[in-house]
This record gives C-alpha cells, sequence and structure tokens, in this order.
C-alpha cells in the first residue's frame, strides 16, 4: 500500500491540487475514505485477448485493415459499430469536451492505465496502480469501487452476443491484473441485462471473487427492471447476495435527453428520470418482495428526488392498491430501505437546511455512500461530505467509508 504521507505522492497532475491541500486541512488521510463510484474508460488494446475469448474469434492481427490491430484483434469488421457504441481507444466522441473540461485520469495514461504506445506488451501493472493510487490518496480515498465508463452503454449495441463478450472481458481483465492483488481497486460487474441467462451465468462464475463487490445495471433498457424476463438474473443475485447497483445515465439522441438541445437540460433531467421509472417498476411490479436478499444501490442521480417519489408513489398506491398485490408496504419504506450515492450533492447556495431534511428522510448515515464520480467534469471530492455542518463526525465516517465497507463487505 502506498503511503500517503510519502511525498513522493503530492503534487500530481490533473488539477487536484486543491482537492490535495482539503484533504490535508481536514485530516481526510486518517479516515477510511471508500468512493462508491469511480470511472475508467477501457482501451480496447488492453481488453482486446479477453474479448476475442469470450466473442469467438482468434487474437490475431487482421490482415489490410485501416484499423490499427492491436485494438480489435479478430474483430475488425465490427469497427465502425463500437466507434458508434463508444468502445473505440479514444473514449466517448459525444463527451470528450466534458472530459477536456475536467482533470482526467486517462489523460496521463488512464487511471488504471492506458499504455503511452498502445502497445499492451508495454503496459505495467505497477505502474498502472502507482498512478491511480497515488490520486486517490492524496485525496484521501482509500479503496475505489471501479465502472468501466464506455460499458454505461453496453446494451445500446445491436449485437446482444458482443455485449456478453464485453461483460465477460471486463471482468476477466480486471481479475487477471488487479482484484485480489491490489486491495486498493474493487469493481462491480457489468451485466449484459438484454441476455438474462448469460448475465446469470456471469454473476454464478465470478460473484464470489474476491474484489467484486457488485453487478450493475444501465437503466436505459427496453424492458423496465420490474419485469419477470429479468428473474434469471435476480435469481444469481439472490444465491450470491451480490448488491445490485443502478447508474444514472443520460444519453444524447435517447429520450427523454432527445427532447433537449443543452446539457444543462439533459443532465437535470435524464440521469434521475431513469432511475425513477426503474425504481417504481421494482416496486410497483414486486421484485423487491420476490427477492428479498438483493440490497439496491441508486447511483450517479442525486438524492433529492427521493421524498417526491416517496409521497407521490404511496399516494397513488393506497388510492389503486389493487395494482400491486404483490407490495407488502407503503411504497416509501422500500424506497428507505434502498442504498444510494452522493454524487451528485445537490446542495443548494443558502439551503442547507433542505438537505439536511433529505439526509434525514433517506436515514443518509445508514444508507449513503460517498461517491466521488472521478474524473467527469461534476466529480465530488471528499471534503463535499466532511463540510456539511449538520453532520456529525461518526455521521461523516459512517457516509464516506464504513456504509460502503458494511454494504459491499470490504474487509
Amino acid at each position: 500500500m502506498i503511503n500517503p504521507s510519502s511525498n513522493k505522492y503530492r503534487r500530481i497532475r490533473g488539477g487536484l491540487d486543491n482537492a490535495v491541500k482539503q484533504a490535508e486541512d481536514r485530516g481526510l488521510h486518517d479516515m477510511n475514505i471508500v468512493d462508491a463510484d469511480a470511472h475508467y474508460q477501457p482501451f480496447l488494446d488492453l481488453l482486446v485477448k479477453y474479448l476475442a475469448k469470450f466473442y469467438g474469434v482468434k487474437y490475431e492481427f487482421p490482415p489490410d485493415t485501416e484499423v490499427d490491430p492491436r485494438l480489435l484483434g479478430g474483430i475488425a469488421d465490427k469497427y465502425e459499430m463500437m466507434r458508434r457504441f463508444n468502445l473505440t481507444p479514444n473514449g466517448v466522441d459525444s463527451m470528450r469536451d466534458q472530459y477536456l473540461a475536467a482533470p482526467m485520469l486517462w489523460k496521463e495514461s488512464g487511471p488504471l492505465t492506458r499504455p503511452e504506445t498502445r502497445n499492451a506488451s508495454n503496459w505495467s501493472v505497477q505502474d498502472a496502480i502507482d498512478r491511480y493510487t497515488k490520486r486517490m490518496y492524496d485525496i484521501g480515498i482509500k479503496r475505489s469501487i471501479i465502472f468501466p465508463n464506455s460499458y454505461m452503454n453496453l446494451n445500446l449495441i445491436p449485437d446482444p452476443n458482443l455485449e456478453v463478450a464485453m461483460c465477460n472481458a471486463w471482468v476477466d481483465f480486471m481479475l487477471e491484473n488487479f482484484l485480489g492483488k491490489y486491495q486498493e481497486i474493487l469493481t462491480i460487474v457489468p451485466l449484459p441485462a438484454r441476455s438474462p441467462d448469460k448475465a446469470a451465468e456471469l454473476i454464478d462464475r465470478v460473484g464470489s471473487e474476491k474484489g467484486i463487490v457488485g453487478a450493475y445495471f444501465s437503466p436505459i433498457s427496453d424492458k423496465l427492471f420490474g419485469h419477470e424476463d429479468y428473474d434469471p438474473i435476480y435469481e444469481a443475485m439472490n444465491r450470491k447476495e451480490v448488491p445490485a447497483l443502478i447508474h444514472g445515465r443520460a444519453h444524447f439522441g435517447i429520450p427523454p435527453s432527445s427532447e433537449f438541445n443543452k446539457r444543462l437540460s439533459q443532465n437535470f433531467f435524464a440521469f434521475p428520470e431513469w432511475i425513477i421509472k426503474q425504481v417504481v417498476s421494482i416496486i410497483v411490479d414486486g421484485t423487491v418482495e420476490r427477492f428479498p436478499r438483493i440490497k439496491w444501490i441508486w447511483a450517479e442521480s442525486g438524492i433529492t428526488w427521493v421524498p417526491w417519489v416517496a409521497h407521490r408513489l404511496d399516494s397513488y398506491y393506497q388510492m389503486l392498491e389493487e395494482d400491486a398485490p404483490w407490495v407488502r408496504k407503503m411504497p416509501s419504506e422500500y424506497l428507505k430501505d434502498f442504498y444510494y450515492t452522493s454524487q451528485p450533492l445537490e446542495e443548494q447556495y443558502n439551503a442547507s437546511h433542505e438537505l439536511e431534511y433529505i439526509f434525514k428522510y433517506i436515514d443518509a448515515e445508514n444508507k449513503l455512500l460517498y461517491a466521488s464520480d472521478y474524473p467527469h467534469w461534476d466529480f465530488d471530492v471528499p471534503a463535499s461530505i466532511y463540510d456539511l455542518h449538520f453532520l456529525s463526525k461518526r455521521q461523516k465516517e459512517k457516509i464516506m467509508g464504513e456504509n460502503s465497507a458494511n454494504l459491499f463487505k470490504i474487509r
């Protein structure tokens, strides 16, 4: 483990000097801070041999192609589709300006790392860990749960078999190189939800592996998550006691985002809108009752929507209770059983009393998980929680690390 007090790991590039100073001034290096949502842009030159294994092609350099063969191995014919769905080594085209406006991990070489030459043979695991963990420790974070960023769009790929292969490839890449070897790095399994049986197989295969702390769904789906077609996934999660994390998402061209032409409007609406649809579906359609051992986490959509949904859903449930005979308690009680991540922390200027009410409403002391969403432009440093005046020291400790450690069984 890297010593956070060592000057060797100070003044890193990436625009984090202020966050480093905050960590030092507040004594955050003495806290056990867990980041429940950090992002990594996976590059296909690192994933290709794992992808080829699951996609049924040989790991070879295809002749006579304009595509760099290191990037795609034997699947160069899929390049255009991959480019369109954000699987190229250069990242997410529609979000490139957003990344350039933020201190990016992958701008230097990626948090887990992008080889400087894009030659996988030059890639050093130790270098990757050093690069990533020194950023974590500088701002006070001891553990990070890593999400593969471009995988947020996998369910938009026309070929479900490629989606299955990509999910398996990510997990094997992480298992071979990081998980169980470096305690700072954890990950969550991306699920090919359009192929429920294959998703269940993936959970059964790796759900108990060290360093894997949960399974991830993109909320943008053809069928809402209360649909019985997803039952094989939930049965596997129930067996393995794998938490389900639904990560907020906005995407240009996908309703409701397609109706907005500005990121302000899109991010305001689309992230919680998709999450709310899935929350209502799993409650009203009885998923939470049928699979009671699953812990549900709602990520990157803020928390201010929770009281509104709880109050409105309770009201309509009392009027239309016959529509949901499998619901055993008021919908708001299910919402209070769920977990939530903190980013983006919706703290209004001069309105901290409103945020305090919401923290109490969701039992943030026990149900809220600190998340940075780094390296996105709107990421939250640990001080965003630490500086909330209405929280006691003990409450800060639980939100910033203990809740995630308990939920994800991080030891």
